[in-house]
């Protein structure tokens, strides 16, 4: 178990089993090792890693360890908002992992921000999860082939996602385009250093959430509305769209399909938070 302070949040970094045991998500039978040293405060900002650094050795290398932050602070309606980056191990933009121009991307690792209960309380959306954030493509191809670029009047090419959960609702293990909004993160927009900022404003039980998402640094306070990328859950997920409850955390996660198919550490950095109370 680990806390951490950080600006005005507490974390918590042991939501998963302690190593080695494995715990989704990620593939079965093992699923994923996850490692509390892999969310730091670097600079400032709140950074999670994925790193060969679990106890677990396999084929004579220690297994990938994917990290987790569940901020204790209490939620309420209104609006989230995240400024993030995608950074090597020195601190530089390295948005080109995860960019669908990239001949050879990071397929297989995702970086998610979301609403979650831990504890479930059944009915439509159990975990009560609203996913504000996901980047990366779920082991797909960044192609435009599989599932995930396949999303009527979508991008072909994209490496995002806002997700209202379950994203299957319609039919298991198929999208429900309903529930998953895919988007593509232009890479070769977002300023050095690499910040990104994504808006979600969920004010009520079965309403809209809405999503906004700009290039650079932001706060609520002077993002840019007017020119952001701007996406409205539609009707028919309003019945999953859930009641706050005191069970809800945000979590941001750093986890892989297995480990990064660029076969080098993962790191990202959130500069800025806020969480309506």
């Amino acid at each position: 178990m680990q806390t951490i302070s950080w600006k005005n949040f507490t974390i918590r970094t042991d939501f998963h089993p302690a190593m080695p045991a494995g715990s989704l998500p990620g593939i079965p039978p093992a699923y994923n090792q996850w490692n509390p040293a892999n969310v730091q405060v670097v600079n400032n900002n709140l950074q999670l890693s994925l790193q060969r650094n679990s106890p677990t050795i396999w084929q004579g290398q220690h297994v990938w360890a994917a990290s987790e932050a569940v901020v204790q602070n209490s939620l309420g309606y209104g609006t989230y908002c995240c400024t993030f980056r995608i950074v090597d191990a020195s601190g530089k933009n390295a948005w080109a992992q995860f960019s669908t121009l990239n001949a050879s991307p990071n397929t297989s690792t995702i970086f998610g921000v979301f609403l979650y209960d831990a504890v479930g309380t059944g009915g439509s959306n159990p975990n009560c999860e609203i996913d504000i954030i996901e980047v990366g493509f779920q082991n797909q191809p960044n192609n435009g082939q599989g599932w995930i670029g396949q999303q009527p009047g979508g991008p072909a090419l994209n490496n995002a996602q806002f997700v209202i959960q379950p994203w299957d609702a319609g039919t298991p293990n198929q999208p429900d385009w309903n529930m998953v909004k895919r988007i593509n993160i232009d890479t070769a927009s977002i300023p050095d250093p690499g910040d990104v900022t994504v808006i979600c404003q969920w004010t009520a039980a079965g309403a809209p959430v809405t999503y906004y998402l700009a290039y650079g640094a932001y706060t609520s306070a002077n993002f840019p509305f007017a020119t952001a990328m701007k996406y409205t859950t539609p009707v028919a997920a309003n019945s999953y769209i859930p009641a706050l409850n005191s069970n809800m955390r945000l979590h941001l996660n750093l986890w892989p399909y297995g480990g990064p198919t660029t076969n080098a550490p993962v790191f990202v950095q959130v500069s800025n938070l806020e969480i309506p109370s």
